[in-house]
């Protein structure tokens, strides 16, 4: 079942559309105002005309492209795109005007840690639930972007250290450490189950 999953996941027609649906859920999702899920209510007839599949992959892509473009609005304009960016207009703004994306990395990276210490005790069908693999593939992901944030960071610092022009890649770095932050403090919280709530 899982290998006939991934054989219609990276069927090129399907990735291509994940990819375009993920470029316009940003692009919507970056837009005070609108959402992914506007974004999946607006463009849902154009799913019509394709497999069953594809169109499932097309909406998807549209809603997670939208919660992750109303993160920029948000970061670099003060502005929420989305609802569930609010609590990033709070943290991710203030320190892209101050120019902290080494605290947002550092508090990416203190919430894996956390998160990785606890999910070696806590144990579910009895065994430590850091042994299912779904744990190692979320904090895989997290530990990679914590190192793209780094090398991001890494990079403007040295283009400054060096006399270069270094706006647009402290940018970025401002931008990816506060979204990373965002997203990976959420994904330990899920992790602590309801011991942290």
């Amino acid at each position: 079942m899982f290998a006939s999953t991934l054989q219609i996941l990276l069927e090129p027609v399907n990735l291509v559309t994940a990819l375009v649906a993920n470029v316009i859920g940003i692009i919507f999702g970056a837009i005070p105002g609108l959402s992914g899920s506007m974004a999946m209510a607006l463009l849902l007839p154009v799913s019509f005309g394709m497999t069953g599949y594809t169109g499932i992959i097309f909406l998807g892509a549209l809603y997670v492209g939208g919660v992750s473009g109303g993160l920029i609005g948000s970061i670099l304009l003060g502005i929420p795109g989305s609802t569930s960016s609010i609590a990033t207009t709070y943290d991710g703004y203030p320190m892209t005007l101050k120019g902290q994306s080494v605290k947002a990395l550092g508090i990416a990276e203190g919430a894996t840690d956390e998160a990785r210490a606890y999910v070696k005790t806590r144990e579910q069908f009895g065994r430590p639930i850091s042994k299912f693999q779904n744990t190692q593939f979320v904090l895989a992901d997290m530990e990679l972007a914590s190192e793209a944030g780094r090398l991001l960071t890494y990079q403007a610092a040295m283009r400054k250290a060096e006399g270069k022009s270094y706006t647009k890649e402290a940018a970025m770095a401002k931008l990816w450490c506060s979204e990373h932050a965002m997203k990976t403090t959420t994904k330990a919280l899920q992790m602590f189950g309801g011991y942290g709530y």
